[in-house]
């Protein structure tokens, strides 16, 4: 995604379809999206960790 209202109708369309076409409640949705946004992070802290090493050692 290139920018953050991209980013923003991406999410709005994400959330609207799985309630209208696969009927999730609100809190699948949230905890789907936590867990997604929290290995999405914790990869890229790893990959930032693993290049700092390379380059240290």
């Amino acid at each position: 995604m290139e920018n953050a209202e991209e980013f923003e109708s991406w999410l709005f369309r994400l959330i609207h379809d799985s309630k209208m076409k696969l009927n999730m409640s609100d809190r699948t949705i949230a905890y789907i999206l936590l867990r997604e946004g929290l290995n999405y992070y914790l990869k890229d802290v790893c990959n930032d960790e693993l290049r700092a090493a390379k380059e240290h050692n």
